[in-house]
This record gives C-alpha cells, structure tokens and sequence, in this order.
C-alpha cells in the first residue's frame, strides 16, 4: 500500500521527495482523522447498541415469560410452584432471577456478535489489510473451537436450564456425580456456564453440561402410603372419626424431633378399608416435600397404629364409657405423647 506508506514515511520524518508528492493534504486528512474518528464512532455506537439490546432483551424475555402463562405450549415453561412453603413474594422473587439470568445470558451473546462485527468494520474503515487477520482469526476460531467445546455445551445446557425451568436458585436438589456419588444440597447460582450448590458446610461448583441426572425435591411432592393392620373387630368402629383422630395424631408427629426433615405439603389422609381377603387395615397417605427415610415411615406407621389403639370408640360412634355426641370429633389423648 504505497499511500499508507508514504503517510508513514512522512510521520517517522523519512519521506523521499516521491512520498512527498505521493501525499495531499486531504489524504493526510482522511488518513489521520476521518478514518480513526470513524473507527471511534463505530465502537461508541456498538456500545450504545449493545446497552440498548440488553434492555430490550429484558423486555422480550419478560414478555415471553407473561404470555407462557396463557399460552401453555409456549417453549418457554411456566415455573413450578415449589412446595418448601414458597411465599408469594419469595415465588416473584425466583421468577425475576430467572428472567434476568436468561436476559444476561442473551445480552453477552448479542454483545459478543456485536464487537466481533464491530472489529471487522473498524479494519475495513482503517483500510487494514484482512486477509492476514481473517487468517489468523480462522486459526484462533479452530484453536477456540477445540478447546471451548465444553464451555459451548455447559453454555447450551445454561440455556436449558432456565427455559425449562428445571431448578432455580432456593431450589433443593440431588446431583449424581459421573462418580456416582449424590450431592444432596441448595441451588444458590445458575450462570451461563455453572452452577453453584450449597450442601452442609461445603460449597460445590458445577459445569451445567455435567449436570445430566438432577432430581428436584422442591417442585413435586412425593406420596407415601402406609398401612396399618387392624383387629377383626374394627369394622364396628366409627371409620369416619378413626380418620379423624389418626390423620390429626400424624401431622402433629410432623414436628417430633426424629422428623425434623419431614415437610408436610397437604392434609394428612386416613381411611380404615378392607383387603382382598378381607381383612381390616388403616391407610394413611402422606405428602411430603421428599421422599421418607426408611425411619421416618417406620416412626408413622407406629404413630398411626398408637392413635387408633388409645382411640377412646369401642363401637360406631359410641365412646368408651358414654354415648356419642353429635358432631364430636375426638383427638386422640396421646397426641403430645406421641411428639415426645
């Protein structure tokens, strides 16, 4: 490029008589301020363009969140209520981190597009020859492609996450390590590329493309039933008030020290019902944030067989030692017995 050469000549103070007249006072102009005033006004309007897309990304993925919830077939996924006793507040709250981790995560795209292409325009604005940098940009891209595989796949897997609403930050969940080791503990970040799990005393960082097997205990709860064997002679008591009385002694248990971990999400549910072959048993339903301990469902099964045996109903409807009352509906006399 003999004209560039010449500018450079006369900058550095080694111009020929040749470069001299190869030089005008316009293209010393256009070389030293028209084009890098150029170039500076393409990068402050990409900034500009960029701050101005992140808003109105937020907005789009904002508005996408408000019409997925008339419109269920939409692919962005409504968040599930959670059942660790979420507030409404605490709901709006997760609902707005995950908008807003989606929208930073579409704005870095958007912003990274952009300064690529803005970097291309600056080169061709400085008339800078491409070939050599396109080149080694094809080299950089294959090195980068190589080894930002994984940052691609936890990134893609990010996106995932947050649109399919499959854990939010408060969210407790079990991650199975490719170890095969469980890591039981609380969401407290979801990025682009990790995720970030509280569990105990210690804190776990985790590529979102290695999180492939996740159970979250916090959006469905889990139904256990239980059943109780009962005397022959239990078809002669009052089934309603049975109900009644173990269903209460059962979500009263719920605060014992040995079920600590126990969250109860709905009323507890009893019903004496008959077998196959024809033997009387109490069903006891129980819906829980989590699964039960083998303990826990022991403990129970026991605090259900002890509310039905102090039951004080030796016929149908007809109390121990007097008649039955209308309406009455009995709790059982070992219910802070049975929290000991």
């Amino acid at each position: 490029m003999p004209f560039v050469h010449s500018v450079h000549a006369l900058v550095v103070g080694q111009a020929t008589p040749d470069d001299a007249q190869q030089v005008t006072t316009r293209e010393a102009v256009d070389v030293l301020l028209a084009r890098p005033v150029v170039a500076l006004g393409v990068v402050l309007l990409t900034w500009i363009v960029t701050r101005i897309a992140r808003g109105l990304l937020r907005r789009g993925v904002r508005r996408v969140a408000a019409r997925s919830v008339s419109h269920p077939n939409s692919f962005w996924r409504v968040r599930v209520q959670r059942v660790f006793g979420e507030t409404p507040e605490l709901a709006e709250k997760r609902r707005r981190q995950r908008i807003d981790a989606i929208s930073r995560m579409a704005g870095h795209l958007f912003s990274l597009i952009a300064w690529v292409v803005a970097f291309i325009v600056v080169l061709h604005v400085m008339q800078a020859d491409l070939v050599p940098v396109l080149t080694s940009a094809g080299f950089i891209g294959a090195g980068l492609a190589i080894g930002g595989q994984h940052a691609v796949k936890d990134l893609i897997a990010g996106v995932g996450i947050l649109v399919e609403d499959r854990f939010g930050v408060g969210d407790r969940i079990v991650i199975e390590t490719p170890t095969g080791r469980e890591v039981d503990g609380v969401v407290e970040y979801v990025g682009a590329f990790s995720t970030r799990l509280s569990s105990g005393d210690s804190t776990f960082h985790f590529s979102n493309g290695k999180l492939e097997h996740v159970r979250n205990l916090s959006q469905n709860p889990v139904t256990t039933a239980i059943q109780v064997p009962l005397p022959d002679d239990a078809h002669t008591c009052d089934h309603e008030r049975v109900a009644d009385a173990v269903s209460f002694a059962v979500s009263q248990a719920a605060g014992d020290r040995s079920l600590t971990g126990m969250v109860l999400v709905d009323d507890v549910r009893a019903a004496v019902r008959t077998s196959a072959d024809g033997e009387p048993h109490l069903a006891v339903e129980v819906r829980t944030a989590q699964p039960l301990t083998g303990t826990q469902a022991d403990r129970l099964h026991r605090v259900a067989a002890r509310a039905y045996e102090r039951m004080p109903v030796v016929a149908s409807g007809t109390p121990a030692g007097g008649r039955a009352r209308p309406g009455h509906r009995p709790r059982p006399s070992n219910a802070d017995d049975d929290r000991s």
